[in-house]
């Protein structure tokens, strides 16, 4: 997954395992794979943008007023992750406590629209790869219990099972 990270310095175009990456400017904003990201970093050639509070309610805001699944980048929840793996490396467990409510708040919100789209995952619009993976994992899921409730006479079972509930 990708990060977005912002340069520091100039950076010429570079030849990486026969991938080109930049160049970029001093103060440019792009998306780098994490092991890149982190390589730049470490040299101190760009920084990891990581997640702020602020951006957080207001995802959580868009979310509670908008009826649709509001946009997210794809890279959102790898930002999540490195975020909180980096105020756990700092020690920040009040920063962590926050970060992590105003995530399940989100999660909240968007999982219940997300659910809107179990009975046509094909349909699912533009979301981050971990949210089209929850919906691909659930639909089938739901689709047996239907199965399981509509039987007329019959038993209704466990899913991935024939045993009788």
């Amino acid at each position: 997954m990708k990060l977005p990270v912002r340069f520091l310095r100039e950076v010429d175009q570079l030849e990486v395992a026969g991938r080109t990456i930049g160049p970029f400017d001093e103060g440019e904003r792009a998306e780098l794979w994490r092991w890149e990201a982190e390589v730049f970093q470490e040299e101190g050639l760009a920084e990891v943008e990581t997640l702020q509070p602020i951006e957080l309610k207001k995802r959580i805001l868009a979310e509670e007023m908008g009826q649709g699944l509001q946009p997210l980048p794809a890279s959102f929840y790898e930002q999540v992750r490195y975020t909180l793996k980096n105020l756990a490396g700092k020690g920040d467990g009040a920063a962590i406590d926050q970060m992590t409510a105003q995530l399940r708040t989100l999660l909240d919100r968007r999982v219940m629209k997300l659910f809107r789209f179990i009975f046509s995952p094909e349909d699912v619009p533009d979301v981050p790869p971990e949210e089209r993976l929850l919906v691909n994992v659930i639909s089938p899921i739901v689709e047996r219990w239907m199965a399981d409730l509509v039987r007329t006479g019959e038993e209704v079972t466990r899913v991935g099972t024939e045993e009788p509930v």
